[in-house]
């Protein structure tokens, strides 16, 4: 707007008839006043005729307010109003502040010297009515819905700042504030100021500041950053509460903290402090469902792939049901974020044996830390929590109908071996795997600590039950009779040798094994029937079954007048052995000579062979090699060409990750995955024949197995 009209303000300011005396002091006053002269203080003359007019009575004055603000609309429309415009015009919050600023000082100074006039008896008050005539010039010159943006960008310019604001700040945001004091907008854009200030203080202080808790230090910067602006007026009445204020500080740091709480979850339990952080600003159902979907996406893109390992999966899932159990101990948040991950982990081929490899302690099990897990829960008795949990309360409002506690965490504490364990509906299976375990730990194990082992079943019948693993208990005591057995055995005179030894098992309660059986060599079978012949006599009635294809075999080679030894199984000690007989053998003869498979055999050579002590003289025959020459043949050729199957196992790193991740897969689609996922560095030329060799040789080195006939599995 560029002119005010007179029609605008015309019927508040008419003048009403006054005396020719009053009219005199009055004009002296006006002329004191005009705003086309310099300020000064008053003189005795100016005086004078102020008394005179507070003699005169309100009606006076009030004709002394419209006559001035007649002179006061005029120079505002020539001088100031156009200044205005061109603040607004630039865009500058700075200059309209300084403009509105020094027009108050100028029209409302001499206004300063009329506290005798302040005639509020007649609820008349000149200096509250001059300053609303101020505010009502300012807002027709530059309306407030033309100022709002320009206050916005000023706020958000990085050298204003209201948690430090400076007095340039400060007076320009209380000259604003004033002007448009009747509008009441201008805290708004202060309050969304300040917000925008406390999300910047919180990701340029706090991202990434996980190890200790900053929400009591953010909210007591909060409330001296109010204190600040709220001191100013900034806020009018509308002051907020501290309550208020922190419930608004901690809505800005939880978006801020959702948006990394993958990570945090992740870094858990170093991050733990973050965790408290979250867990103090959660009040509603709606922020608790804006954490669902954060984690709920960010795991979909980040860990729920057929690029992430199975292990990877299971920290990930891990760490969450920790972290989430501390931020909701009633386990709804962890309950819905963990249903995806569950079901993901269900269909994995490695889950059960990843999971049972962290519950036994495998040294070389990433998640081992789950066996200290096993070993702290003592004893947990499943009973309704009605009646033995004192302080049990019904399951919140946003908690899902199948609602079970998140997975195995309950109120009493974090159950991480109980909700890995229910992934699966049916623990069968999960038995199953967890009785070979055992087996092969007894059996081929020489580090077997039978005092271990038992601590170890009877915290794990606290989760899977006395009956499930009975027949462990049937185990252990086949082993330590066993170990009795073959001492009486080899003390009963029965010609036994000292190197031959048996573990004696009972076939209705031990793991079925069905590995590849051989021709033992004669001194072998013969210490065999001796051993059998000493059980007959102390177990009357009752006979043995030798399994072939188990056991281990202490093998003694000399080489070049040293002698080495092997601890292998018992198709390789049996190959090795008929070398002695001669020195050079075809594969067919071999697999005659042991009774048993092509693959068993050459599985066996490629072991030897690496080990120098067999070598390949033509394609389908082999020689006991000299380990010597073996090892110096192989320097001399590694200039040649190599074998495709040998250029082939750069690869080998890919492979396993593809059958980790998928399982058993059809060499077709590994040879069109390699295609697609090799670096360009080291292209992938190599035709499908090519890797249907490479695959069969991971095979004979029992890396690999082939199920359903043409899919490649790990072993």
């Amino acid at each position: 707007m560029n002119i005010l009209d007179d029609s605008i303000l015309g019927p508040v300011l008419r003048p009403s008839p006054q005396s020719d005396s009053t009219d005199a002091e009055t004009q002296i006053v006006l002329e004191w006043m005009h705003p086309d002269t310099l300020l000064a203080p008053p003189s005795d003359k100016v005086l004078t005729a102020i008394k005179a007019l507070e003699k005169a009575g309100p009606e006076s004055v009030r004709v002394l307010e419209t006559r001035y603000v007649d002179l006061m609309r005029t120079h505002f429309m020539q001088h100031a109003a156009p200044l205005l415009q061109q603040s607004l015009g630039s865009q500058s919050f700075a200059d309209l502040a300084s403009v509105i600023a020094e027009s108050r000082r100028h029209y409302l100074y001499p206004v300063t010297f009329f506290d005798s006039l302040d005639v509020a008896s007649h609820g008349f008050n000149l200096s509250d009515r001059l300053a609303n005539h101020f505010r009502a010039l300012v807002g027709l010159a530059a309306p407030y819905t033309a100022v709002r943006p320009c206050l916005e960008k000023y706020l958000d310019s990085p050298e204003v700042s209201l948690s430090t604001p400076s007095d340039q700040v400060v007076g320009a945001l209380a000259a604003v504030a004033d002007a448009y004091l009747p509008a009441g907008r201008v805290q708004d854009a202060v309050l969304a100021g300040f917000l925008r200030d406390v999300t910047r203080v919180v990701v340029e202080r706090y991202r990434g500041e996980w190890t200790r808790e900053v929400r009591p230090e953010l909210e007591a910067w909060a409330k001296q950053t109010l204190a600040a602006v709220a001191g100013v007026g900034m806020f009018g009445a509308d002051v907020p509460s501290a309550e208020d204020l922190t419930r608004i500080v901690d809505n800005v740091f939880l978006d801020v903290r959702i948006d990394e709480l993958f990570d945090i979850i992740v870094d858990f339990p170093q991050s733990r402090p973050a965790i408290v952080d979250i867990k103090g600003c959660v009040r509603n159902s709606q922020q608790r469902a804006a954490i669902v979907n954060s984690l709920q996406q960010s795991c979909s893109r980040r860990l729920l792939h057929g690029g992430a390992n199975t292990v990877d999966v299971l920290l990930g899932y891990i760490s969450i049901i920790r972290s989430l159990s501390l931020l909701e101990p009633r386990g709804v948040l962890l309950d819905k974020v963990a249903r995806p991950i569950r079901r993901y982990l269900k269909d994995r081929d490695d889950t059960i044996k990843e999971v049972l490899s962290g519950i036994l302690g495998d040294k070389k099990s990433p998640i081992r830390e789950l066996s200290n897990e096993l070993v702290s829960l003592g004893v947990c008795k499943e009973s309704g929590p009605e009646e033995d949990d004192l302080n049990w309360q019904p399951d919140p409002l946003d908690a899902p109908p199948d609602f079970g506690g998140g997975g195995g965490n309950g109120q009493n504490g974090v159950d991480i071996i109980g909700s890995l364990i229910s992934i699966f509906d049916n623990k069968d299976v999960m038995v199953k795997e967890l009785m070979k375990r055992f087996a092969d730990t007894m059996l081929f194990s020489h580090e077997f600590d039978e005092e271990t082992v038992l601590m170890t079943i009877e915290l794990l019948k606290l989760k899977f039950g006395e009956e499930a693993l009975g027949n462990l208990d049937v185990m252990i005591k086949d082993m330590a009779e066993s170990r009795r057995i073959d001492g009486l055995v080899h003390g009963g005179g029965g010609g036994v040798a000292e190197y031959f030894h048996a573990d004696v098992i009972s076939g209705l309660y031990w793991p079925r094994y069905n590995g590849v059986t051989c021709v033992a060599p004669k001194k072998i079978e013969e210490q065999m029937k001796m051993f059998e012949g000493s059980f007959e006599k102390l177990k009357q009635g009752r006979e043995l079954v030798w399994l072939g294809s188990l056991g281990s075999v202490t093998v003694e080679i000399e080489v070049d007048g040293s002698v080495v030894e092997y601890i292998v199984s018992p198709e390789k000690a049996c190959l090795i052995s008929l070398f002695e007989e001669r020195e050079q053998w075809t594969v067919h003869e071999l697999v005659q000579a042991l009774g048993t498979d092509e693959s068993c055999v050459k599985s066996a050579l490629v072991f030897w062979q690496k080990r120098g002590l067999v070598a390949q003289t033509g394609s389908d025959e082999y020689s006991l090699g000299d380990k010597r020459r073996a090892v110096v043949e192989d320097i001399g050729e590694a200039a040649a060409p190599q074998d495709p199957k040998e250029e082939l196992r750069v690869y080998t790193s890919y492979v396993v990750g593809m059958l980790t991740n998928l399982g058993a897969v059809p060499a077709e689609r590994i040879h069109s995955f390699l295609k697609v996922l090799v670096p360009a560095e080291t292209p992938y030329t190599h035709t499908l024949s090519e890797l249907q060799g490479f695959l069969d040789l991971l095979v004979e080195e029992e890396k690999l197995v082939v199920v359903g006939g043409d899919k490649y599995k790990l072993c």
